[in-house]
């Protein structure tokens, strides 16, 4: 099988020489449960020089990423060129914890985190808690404060975008839609993203409605056998006078 190569930009040492740098994540929780987790890393094109091309865009060992279902490629949007990485999880409860969770949400660690939620779990609905940080990040901004150059806030592109099918509950978020269901982090270098927010159980509500039909169904039903009964009784006792 013929060996696939990525082109890659090594973010972290450009971003120090040339300052334009886009670092996005996105999760979007579906009504199904399902989530689905997007991260891109890259630098503008033009901002490289020759010498940067051939040092810095290098092949990459895609093992490791194969192995833990996370798909990674290459970005090019917009005059930014770097990599992306995604993955579809089939249920938000596969990756959510009952204990604390603070994830890494950056290229170079996403592979090794475990869960991504925290969750308080009920009979009806579930409360999920979201904490995360970039240690991609944060080493840029190591980088960028003990460069001796001063970089603008606009030529770095940072954000965080969330949707959930329900409203979000307490946040630290920069902009939160008016119908509460997206949310958005445009700069978190100084403070981690957290949010939280409920799914219900429909599978339990759907059970529990299901059996409380039936024992109402089983009830109507003893109800008028008793009646039945009785009637008869009493139609065969007045004949029985007679």
């Amino acid at each position: 099988m013929k060996k696939k190569f990525l082109l890659i930009i090594s973010i972290l040492l450009i971003i120090t020489t040339t300052g334009c740098a886009k670092m996005s994540q996105s999760i979007t929780v579906n009504k199904n449960k399902s989530v689905d987790l997007v991260i891109v890393e890259a630098v503008k094109e033009e901002s490289l020089t020759d010498e940067q091309k051939n040092t810095m865009i290098t092949s990459l060992n895609l093992d490791k990423i194969k192995s833990s279902e996370y798909s990674l490629e290459n970005y090019n949007s917009n005059g930014y060129v770097g990599y992306k990485i995604t993955r579809h999880f089939p249920n938000i409860d596969k990756i959510s914890s009952k204990e604390e969770v603070v994830a890494d949400l950056s290229i170079s660690n996403i592979t090794n985190q475990q869960y991504l939620f925290t969750v308080k779990k009920g009979l009806f609905k579930n409360t999920y808690y979201g904490d995360f940080y970039s240690s991609d990040l944060n080493s840029l901004k190591n980088n960028i404060d003990s460069s001796n150059d001063i970089y603008s806030s606009s030529e770095i592109d940072i954000g965080f975008n969330l949707s959930i099918p329900t409203k979000i509950g307490n946040n630290n978020a920069g902009y939160v839609s008016g119908d509460l269901k997206s949310a958005n982090w445009p700069t978190y270098w100084d403070k981690p993203i957290q949010f939280e927010f409920t799914l219900y159980n429909y599978k339990t509500i759907f059970i529990l409605t299901a059996l409380f039909v039936i024992i109402i169904i089983i009830f109507i039903y003893k109800f008028v056998n008793r009646k039945k009964r009785k009637l008869t009784l009493d139609s065969y006792n007045n004949n029985s006078l007679f």
